[in-house]
């Protein structure tokens, strides 16, 4: 498992826990990184 996150504001980041459960991509715009676990 790759996990690569970038530029994270404080506050988003009990947000990133439900994130990773559904979303599966990077979004480059939001310099934001979210983790391929296949």
């Amino acid at each position: 498992m790759k996990v690569a996150v970038s530029i994270l504001m404080n506050n988003e980041a009990p947000r990133l826990t439900q994130l990773i459960g559904h979303l599966k991509f990077l979004d480059k715009k939001c310099g934001i990184y979210f983790w391929d676990d296949n």
